[in-house]
């Protein structure tokens, strides 16, 4: 009958098998850490960037909204320069926002175009704002940037009780886009899809 084997060899086995269970534990905890921790990390960015795109696109839309409400109520310079010398507008607009800047016909909408001016966004950087008006006289704006971070998006709504506005925006890869005025949403929102039918032809 064989012999048992030497106690110390039994004591060293089981030493040996507790520290191989600890290092086991240690590493699903420190795996577990890690994983908490790139959640948390990862849940901070996203939330970080979520803010930063609603700051973005806030700061965008009250830019045209505002330069909606300062000029549409002149009378006589509404715009820089008129429908007479669109060619030059839309070639001048083109190059210092450095996109293409088209004017779109919405005649078939009810609307002739004004004409157009250059502005500065809150950001110091160039924007262009093109004027439509309708056979009552109410006007609507094109407002135009170049894209400054907002991710590429669909069509939304802004709302300017106080100036009793609607305004419909949206951001592809290098523009930015708001249409603004004392209109409904359906009819807004037919402007906006005939201006990005121009734009994407240009």
């Amino acid at each position: 009958m064989a012999s048992a084997p030497p106690a110390r060899l039994c004591v060293r086995r089981m030493a040996a098998e507790r520290r191989a269970k600890r290092a086991r534990r240690l590493i699903v905890a420190g795996v577990a850490l890690i994983i908490a921790f790139l959640g948390f990390a990862g849940g901070w960015m996203g939330h970080g960037l979520f803010h930063q795109q609603i700051f973005i696109a806030r700061s965008f839309v009250e830019d045209a909204a505002a330069a909606h409400k300062v000029f549409t109520v002149e009378t006589r310079h509404p715009v820089e320069v008129t429908a007479l010398e669109s060619g030059h507008l839309t070639a001048w607009l083109s190059k210092r926002l450095n996109i293409p800047v088209t004017q779109a016909n919405l005649s078939g909408a009810g609307f002739k175009f004004i004409g157009g001016r250059l502005l500065s966004s809150r950001s110091g950087a160039p924007a262009a704002m093109l004027m439509y008006q309708d056979a009552e006289g109410i006007r609507a704006t094109l407002y135009l940037a170049r894209n400054r971070g907002a991710v590429p998006s669909s069509f939304q709504f802004f709302s300017s009780d106080e100036e009793r506005t609607e305004s419909v925006y949206c951001f592809d890869r290098d523009t930015s886009y708001g249409l603004t005025g004392a209109h409904n949403r359906e009819t807004l929102l037919k402007l906006a899809k005939g201006v990005l039918k121009a734009m994407d032809g240009a």
